[in-house]
């Protein structure tokens, strides 16, 4: 009888310890829900103007292909997407895909008005190269992630339905919440170079070639001096045992910054030399070194939120 009794009593022990269980499984799930409810399908549609279609390019559904077009808001220029590691383009004119690996999360730029000179789709993915779909064809680009508007300088944007959590980079509308975004100076020259990179593998005129990387070189140098005026106000507030390691990371971005304009004048000399090649490497490194800048002055930023 006592052990029948001891038995009932280790079977009554092992149903709470597993009620327990549920019940923190269950809470953890709530506590997460916003960013449950926040994922969901979006195509971003990139074909060319065709009016025998139903979406029209450089619109966003979601759920469903042919469903609604998403309204930006006034001040948003694209959409931030997290939680997806391939994004997918595909065609149905030609059975085309292209998968595009990122590192968890990429913007996707629109070409709407003041936008930057992007005169298509652009996909910055986290950590990859920057792809830019054909919009020649009937495409568009397909992710399950959670979205959010973005600004031209692909600071978060709080709306409703679009929930974006305080740190380290939303804003509401055009004013700051939270973070200070030192890197955002730094946003013009990369798109420079990749428009240089464009016409370098693309245009036949070496007057346009030039005349664009001249002005990636001039978007630099006022991105340096920028960059130095934001580093000298955010170094007037200490910030404790964080300071010596923030700095480290602000100083190797403005290297990056310094080196990277040393490649621009290399490109620009390769071109003036009709060596395409040479001055697509120089190019491709600037770029390479102006968004590490960016991914290190983000990452200081980030720790003194």
């Amino acid at each position: 009888m006592n052990t029948l009794n001891v038995r009932h009593i280790k079977v009554s022990v092992k149903t709470i310890l597993n009620f327990i269980f549920c019940s923190l499984l269950i809470f953890l799930s709530l506590i997460n829900a916003n960013n449950l409810l926040a994922a969901r399908d979006y195509f971003i549609h990139t074909e060319a103007y065709n009016p025998q279609i139903q979406q029209q390019p450089w619109t966003i559904t979601v759920n469903e292909l042919n469903g609604a077009a998403m309204i930006p808001p006034d001040d948003a220029c694209g959409m931030r997407f997290e939680g997806d590691w391939n994004l997918v383009w595909s065609s149905d004119d030609y059975k085309l895909i292209q998968n595009i690996a990122t590192n968890g999360g990429a913007d996707v730029y629109l070409p709407r008005p003041t936008c930057g000179a992007w005169n298509g789709v652009v996909v910055e993915p986290d950590g990859k190269a920057d792809y830019a779909p054909p919009h020649d064809f009937n495409g568009r680009i397909e992710t399950y992630s959670n979205g959010y508007w973005i600004n031209s300088n692909g600071e978060k944007l709080i709306y409703k339905y679009q929930p974006c959590t305080p740190m380290p980079n939303c804003i509401i509308g055009s004013q700051r919440f939270v973070a200070n975004n030192w890197s955002r100076g730094l946003n013009v020259p990369i798109q420079e170079l990749q428009l240089t990179l464009n016409a370098i593998e693309k245009s036949r005129t070496l007057s346009i070639i030039l005349k664009i990387a001249e002005r990636a070189a001039a978007t630099a140098a006022t991105a340096e001096k920028t960059l130095i005026k934001q580093l000298t106000i955010r170094r007037g507030v200490n910030t404790g045992n964080l300071e010596k390691s923030i700095r480290q990371l602000e100083d190797t971005a403005r290297s990056g910054v310094v080196a990277a304009r040393t490649s621009i004048d290399l490109c620009i000399n390769a071109l003036h030399q009709n060596n395409r090649n040479d001055a697509y490497r120089a190019c491709n490194s600037a770029l390479l070194q102006v968004q590490r800048a960016r991914f290190l002055l983000d990452t200081g930023d980030a720790w003194v939120q």
